[in-house]
């Protein structure tokens, strides 16, 4: 039997498949099926439950056709339910269409994975896309006996010992935990972040970021040339590495669902992966600074871009409450983070800028061992974690100091 992770894998590598000719119902779902040229959402979900591992005895050995004998069958057999859906459950939506469970957003909207729909949201358009739907749209859920997944465990800590600069930190889900990285692909985890591999032996350029997992249970490594490196439960949606850029890679931020990622270089480029949404870029624009860091809005709909000099630019619904740009600043800004309404930048010199939002603390003016490369919000957003490039961790609000790595 196949797992969660196998049938969302799967669904996944599908995304962008179309049916031929055009308003035909024709495509290789059908033809695996035996019964092409009809209606066949439900039929692609039977596709990929067939193919990862996990088939559904529906209405044949394959699966089913039928969207409500699916929910007949789901009743009869105690696999219905009406809340609490979960990733790889079979959605049933109120217009006679099925997809199956790839997350559950912070607003109670479900993001799913169809066949034969479009980008109006309909149930017969033809694709494999990936939509977000209102509770308002779905009649139930049917569940699925996949395998119970076999999690890979952290590994025992290699040496404290940092052997190259640190260039990234992120926290925890809980803010209890955060992980450190180095520029040769160290790992270094503290407090509730497991530690699941390191990128040292793995040939990649130099290391520029990392970000946890939304369960704590694994992270991502990001490298300069846009090369990503998943551990743990990290799942990986896709890179830049090996492919031509017009400037380093310099950031990876996650999605609120923690189904994708943005990657951004420094001449503003903006890549999405995964259910990262493209809100715009400053790619091709005259920049009078390298960016340095893309940090997601609060809801995730939007982000921004933080120059070195300290300028600001806002996608989506992310708002503008002021930067830095044109004055004069003691060290290049570094990073940045979204804290409530506003949002915090941050200098070599651990100096912070805040707009919109309370100040939580500051290293400048203050001695450093090496200067700061990163900063990141913990999940409250009312406290703040800085890191040196020496290894030096500094907790401010709620942040907690729970070690750092030997030099």
């Amino acid at each position: 039997m196949g797992t969660v992770t196998d049938a969302l894998r799967l669904a996944r590598g599908e995304l962008g498949v179309v049916e031929s000719p055009k308003g035909s119902n024709r495509q290789k779902y059908g033809e695996w099926y035996e019964w092409n040229g009809v209606a066949w959402c439900a039929i692609w979900v039977s596709w990929v439950l067939w193919h990862s591992g996990t088939p559904i005895n529906i209405t044949t050995t394959k699966g089913f056709a039928s969207v409500w004998l699916g929910e007949v069958w789901a009743k009869k057999h105690g696999k219905w339910k009406t809340s609490n859906p979960q990733p790889g459950d079979i959605v049933i939506y109120k217009f006679s269409h099925t997809g199956i469970v790839e997350s559950v957003r912070p607003d109670g909207k479900v993001v799913a994975l169809e066949g034969n729909t479009d980008v109006a949201g309909g149930g017969s358009g033809g694709r494999v896309m990936r939509q977000v739907r209102a509770t308002s749209l779905i009649k139930g859920y049917i569940t699925v006996d996949y395998s119970a997944e076999v999690l890979p465990k952290p590994e025992a800590l290699p040496s404290g010992k940092l052997n190259a600069a640190a260039t990234g930190v992120a926290s925890s889900p809980t803010g209890r935990g955060y992980v450190l990285v180095g520029e040769d692909g160290g790992v270094f985890a503290y407090g509730d972040v497991g530690y699941y591999g390191n990128a040292l032996t793995i040939p990649h350029r130099r290391i520029v970021d990392v970000a946890t997992t939304k369960n704590g249970k694994g992270y991502w490594l990001v490298a300069e040339d846009g090369g990503v490196f998943s551990f743990g439960q990290a799942q990986f949606f896709g890179s830049t590495g090996g492919k031509p850029l017009q400037a380093p890679v310099c950031s990876l931020a996650v999605t609120p669902s923690g189904n994708g990622y943005w990657l951004v270089a420094s001449d503003g480029g903006v890549f999405c992966f995964g259910d990262a949404a493209f809100y715009g870029s400053m790619g091709g624009k005259p920049l009078n600074s390298p960016v340095v860091a893309l940090v997601p809005s609060v809801t995730g709909k939007g982000y921004y871009l933080f120059a070195e000099d300290g300028g600001v630019f806002n996608f989506g619904d992310a708002k503008f409450y002021g930067s830095m740009g044109g004055k004069k600043l003691n060290a290049k800004v570094v990073s940045g983070d979204a804290f409530g309404g506003g949002y915090t930048l941050v200098g070599a010199d651990g100096g912070t800028f805040n707009y919109n939002t309370a100040q939580l603390g500051s290293r400048g003016g203050k001695k450093l061992n090496g200067p700061i490369t990163d900063m990141v919000a913990t999940p409250d957003r009312r406290g703040m974690l800085m890191v040196g490039s020496d290894g030096g961790v500094f907790a401010f609000g709620t942040a907690v100091f729970l070690g750092a790595p030997t030099q």
